[in-house]
């Protein structure tokens, strides 16, 4: 029996560092605190050297997290309830690691505090992991609010406004709050034939638009829009992320050289007809003074007219 429960104890351990969970037993009632291998080893300490207590304990903690993570501790023994802890711990080297503690406590028939046991498990890399995700996110949420551009993003499911920023509801004469939970349809954004082209180019570019279209704002106003739509995964839904950009202005000036060209054309055409009938007078001149006898009133025609010969 000896031999089978040092087997399991061993295999107990084995499993314990291959998971890389420390395990502590803390008797409530004397203080006395017992530690695996793997808690000194968590908290950088030396097993042959330092004392597993809770003295230790705090010295490693971080500042910032102490109070709050002894607090919890209290709290779980007080209301039987399960300790669900997360702090950091300084180690003897300068590093910093996170820490998550998790314990459960066994009382008296009376409800008297006897011991706690739990287990603690580094999650260094699982905190740096939200920290850069969580910076990436306050990153985009900035550049998505602030920019200069009207942005939203719409759930694919239904068709939906999750978001809209600023830019995107001063073009469209729209609070925010009219937006959200709205799709493009119940705004009457679009005209039913621009609807139908944006329906046409999302199922024949599956998903990928860049493409120019008329817009209507809330005023009914219309509005000429450079229309960008990606597809984008958020918060595990499937969305659309657009970009639309308010070219009506360019839109405007491209259409007024247009016609100014086209007046500059016409122009050119009535000169030229006029060039070519003046020069067709001269020559009817020419001739008639030629057989009256008289000398050539144009001879510049003559010799244009020799020239072209």
């Amino acid at each position: 029996m000896e031999e089978e429960l040092h087997r399991s104890a061993e295999r107990l351990a084995l499993a314990q560092e291959a998971a890389g969970v420390g395990v502590w037993d803390w008797n409530v009632v004397s203080g006395h605190i017992e530690w695996t291998a793997k808690m000194f080893a968590l908290f950088g300490l030396d097993i042959n050297k330092d004392r597993a207590s809770f003295e230790s304990w705090r010295r490693i903690l971080h500042p910032e997290d102490l109070a709050r993570a002894e607090a919890r501790i209290m709290q779980a023994l007080d209301e039987h309830t399960v300790l669900v802890n997360e702090y950091r711990v300084v180690l003897p080297n300068g590093e910093v690691r996170w820490i998550n503690a998790t314990g459960k406590g066994i009382y008296s028939d009376s409800g008297e505090s006897l011991r706690m046991i739990g287990t603690c498990t580094d999650i260094t890399a699982r905190k740096r992991a939200e920290n850069k995700l969580r910076a990436s996110e306050e990153r985009f949420a900035s550049a998505f609010h602030a920019g200069p551009v009207g942005m939203t993003i719409t759930r694919i499911a239904d068709g939906k406004f999750i978001d809209a920023n600023e830019a995107f509801c001063r073009m469209f004469e729209f609070n925010r709050a009219e937006v959200i939970d709205h799709t493009s349809s119940e705004l009457n954004m679009w005209t039913p034939e621009e609807r139908q082209r944006l329906i046409q180019a999302q199922l024949a570019s599956g998903g990928l638009l860049d493409f120019e279209l008329q817009a209507r704002a809330k005023s009914g106003r219309r509005i000429s829009i450079l229309f960008s739509s990606r597809p984008l995964e958020l918060a595990g839904e499937r969305c659309h992320i657009t970009t639309m950009i308010d070219i009506s202005a360019r839109k405007s000036a491209e259409e007024a050289a247009q016609a100014q060209c086209a007046e500059l054309r016409r122009w050119q055409e009535v000169m030229l007809d006029r060039e070519d009938r003046v020069q067709e007078l001269k020559r009817e001149v020419n001739e008639l003074t030629r057989r009256l006898g008289e000398p050539v009133r144009y001879p510049s025609q003559e010799t244009g007219a020799k020239e072209a010969l």
